[in-house]
């Protein structure tokens, strides 16, 4: 949920679609079910989806534009 709303407040004000703006955001999930979800979300918005490998927990960096605003969550 907090995906998707970053990502449409992201949109906000930046178009006639409401999805021009570009937006960057990192979410750090152990939930075995988030690749699938994310992805998800990503894709109904836009965007692309990339996984990172960390050692604690994955990090799903979800990219639409050029990527210049950064959002980082947990």
């Amino acid at each position: 949920m907090r995906l998707a709303r970053t990502l449409r407040q992201a949109g906000e004000g930046s178009g006639s679609d409401g999805m021009s703006a570009s937006v960057r955001i990192e979410v750090r999930a152990d939930d075995p079910r988030a690749p699938a979800e994310l992805a998800a979300v990503a894709a109904a918005a836009g965007a692309d989806m990339a996984i990172i490998s960390d050692p604690v927990a994955p990090i799903f960096v979800v990219t639409r534009g050029s990527d210049s605003n950064n959002v980082f969550t947990e």
